[in-house]
């Protein structure tokens, strides 16, 4: 992820937030998350929490 020159995260709403026992990267390496529009809105204001010098873009869809 990090030789990428764009990192793209597909996760429908039962991913976001994620729990999930595998960590593949930081969040801080993705660029934009595509999702669904079930997601939770308060789960995807919490994507950018820390992040403010890494934006990540949020496509719902």
């Amino acid at each position: 992820m990090r030789a990428a020159d764009r990192t793209v995260l597909l996760a429908d709403h039962t991913k976001v937030p994620g729990h999930g026992t595998i960590v593949v990267g930081s969040l801080a390496l993705v660029d934009t998350v595509v999702t669904d529009d079930q997601t939770d809105p308060a789960a995807l204001a919490g994507l950018g929490e820390g992040l403010a010098e890494h934006p990540v873009e949020v496509l719902i869809g």
